[in-house]
């Protein structure tokens, strides 16, 4: 493994610079140097250098259903052949599109969209999708429960949450939110200095907001460069008794990072990473069959990701 980080133009320090940060993205150089026993500055070159070669962004991800966006989708998409491509780049100018993954399987890609309510998701498929020329079929896949998100490939971080009903914010914590989307490790006194509050009521409100799941902030790694070769989607149908568990089962395993809980033909959307194809395939026959209340599974090889947006606009025109 480490001769392979190295012909990935990482050696050891970029690797403990990268757990770090998917422990607390928000640590500063100093704290990050004395963490890895180097200089801040060299902190600040690695970290540009990572940012540089897109191996690493560090994103605030803030949670859509504390944002008003009760409707969230996933449309599971054909296209016609040789339009795969076009269809993809059509759907990613969407705002309300988040993540556009191209596969190869019984999908051509998996689009991941948010919406205020049910009414603008109609409207969404009516016109936007339908005036789509390469588009083939489209599966309407609606989110019950997001039973995990992680970014999470080095580090013994759990970035799974307990989302509730109900979020009560106001204009100050909507526009907290806006200022770390802008730049998630601005600190804390630039941060009081954009709201308008104290450095203390700041610090509060931004534990509060991470506390209550209503924010993330997060080092989000290209699992290529890490040495994921094979990232796929695994769709999932279960025994309606044993849907929950099946699903909670599937988010402890550390090569499954993303457990979505859905309506449709399939019951679970996972995504996983996994060093070789003979790794996912052993995950596949071995762990997955194993998992009770399993009744059948398609795998989803993903090839592309040409979209991966986390802001969301805030209420109040922020």
């Amino acid at each position: 493994m480490g001769k392979e980080r190295f012909k990935k133009g990482l050696d050891e320090i970029d690797f403990e610079l990268i757990r770090e940060l998917e422990l607390d993205a928000r640590q500063s150089y100093e704290e990050l140097a004395n963490g890895l026993g180097t200089s801040p500055s060299t902190v600040g070159r690695r970290l540009q250098r990572l940012s540089e070669k897109r191996i690493i962004d560090i994103v605030t991800v803030p949670n859509a259903l504390a944002l008003g966006y009760k409707t969230r989708v996933t449309f599971a998409i054909n296209a016609h052949p040789g339009k795969t491509d076009e269809v993809a780049k059509m759907v990613s100018g969407y705002p309300n599109v988040q993540h556009v993954i191209v596969t190869i399987g019984r999908y051509d890609m998996i689009v991941l969209a948010v919406f205020q309510d049910q009414q603008r998701l109609f409207s969404f498929v009516t016109t936007e999708l339908g005036n789509i020329s390469g588009l083939a079929n489209v599966e309407t896949l609606m989110s019950l429960k997001l039973a995990k998100s992680s970014w999470v490939y080095l580090s013994d971080a759990d970035y799974r949450f307990e989302e509730q009903n109900y979020y009560d914010l106001d204009y100050f914590d909507l526009k907290l939110i806006k200022a770390l989307e802008d730049n998630p490790r601005c600190r804390i006194t630039n941060l009081a200095s954009q709201i308008g509050m104290s450095r203390p009521t700041t610090h509060h409100r931004l534990q509060n907001l991470i506390g209550a799941g209503v924010l993330s902030l997060v080092c989000v790694t290209d699992p290529a460069a890490l040495g994921f070769e094979t990232r796929v989607g695994i769709m999932v149908k279960t025994h309606p008794g044993r849907l929950a568990a099946a699903a909670e089962e599937m988010a402890k395993d550390r090569n499954i990072h993303h457990v979505l809980i859905c309506t449709g033909y399939f019951d679970i959307l996972a995504w996983g990473v996994f060093r070789t194809s003979t790794e996912m395939a052993d995950f596949v026959r071995r762990r997955l069959v194993g998992v009770q209340g399993v009744l059948r599974y398609e795998v989803l090889l993903q090839t592309a990701v040409p979209k991966r947006s986390f802001s969301l606009p805030t209420p109040f025109g922020l």
